[in-house]
């Protein structure tokens, strides 16, 4: 690992899934950086529990009442993969259910536990809305279980370009300054899920947000967080962002954008904020990485 922490799994069930923003922006709150959102259907939510708690130690009549309430609901879960700075791991339980945890993380556990647990006769029940990984080993199972590998520290952006995860395993670019002729340039936007179309970005909701459209950019990210979002994106960061690349400092010129030329146009891969907010402020290029296959 490239930092003094760990990265470790909160799994929001699916009688918590609608309180999914408001758990999100505890995370957010608690100095906890989400690296990566996604939800997902198992065909079994039996086979689901058995993964999430293969490597946990807890007593086995425990497992039968999640199993027996979850399976009442729906199966759709959210996985939340953080970057844990400070874990404080330290022993919980008795024995023989003794355990390692991270007590930043239990605290955070606790709290949203308590505010969003059903609660029956004014006390919290223990159908828990969120489970939280003990520690990185098992926050490697479920990865592999998700993606088919165990390596979590692609989440952990050390490429020297700050290349998301998804693009970290190419080697070959080109880096270039990219004139902003909106003509030349489109972008992939979610319509349903993981399904994707490719406009022009004077046509994307993050666009329209620079002209004051807020509420079309955050049914953007509502509808689609988690299926084919699975960064953390808010209105509140993206404000920031514009705050940030507000033009004169050309602090955009830190990092650059990804794309891919093809049909003749250049296809945005990594980027879209920031060139919407640079197109938008006037500027006539931008800083790219052309990924070269």
């Amino acid at each position: 690992m490239h930092f003094r922490g760990r990265i470790d799994c909160i799994i929001i069930w699916n009688h918590g899934l609608n309180k999914l923003e408001d758990i999100l922006l505890e995370i957010r709150e608690n100095k906890f950086e989400i690296l990566m959102i996604e939800k997902h259907s198992p065909k079994s939510i039996k086979n689901l529990i058995s993964k999430v708690y293969e490597l946990d130690d807890v007593p086995l009549h425990h497992l039968r009442e999640k199993t027996r309430f979850l399976k009442n609901g729906g199966k759709e879960v959210c996985f939340v993969f953080i970057k844990n700075n400070d874990p404080e791991e330290d022993f919980f339980g008795t024995q023989p259910f003794r355990h390692i945890e991270s007590k930043s993380l239990k605290k955070l556990k606790t709290k949203i536990r308590n505010n969003y647990n059903p609660y029956f006769k004014g006390n919290r029940t223990e159908n828990h809305v969120i489970h939280c990984t003990d520690t990185e080993l098992q926050t490697r199972n479920i990865f592999k279980y998700l993606t088919g590998s165990p390596d979590i520290n692609i989440l952990i952006n050390t490429h020297i370009l700050k290349l998301p995860y998804y693009l970290a395993s190419y080697s070959k670019f080109k880096i270039f300054n990219l004139d902003l002729d909106l003509d030349l340039i489109r972008c992939k936007i979610f319509v349903k899920k993981e399904k994707t179309k490719i406009v022009k970005i004077e046509n994307t909701p993050h666009f329209a947000f620079l002209h004051g459209d807020v509420e079309t950019y955050q049914e953007y990210i509502s509808k689609n967080l988690g299926y084919g979002l699975k960064e953390d994106y808010t209105i509140d960061r993206y404000e920031k962002l514009t705050r940030i690349l507000n033009c004169r400092d050309n602090t955009n010129k830190r990092y650059p954008i990804a794309v891919r030329k093809q049909h003749g146009y250049f296809l945005i891969l990594d980027g879209l904020h920031r060139t919407c907010i640079s197109s938008f402020h006037g500027q006539k290029n931008v800083l790219a990485c052309e990924i070269i296959e």
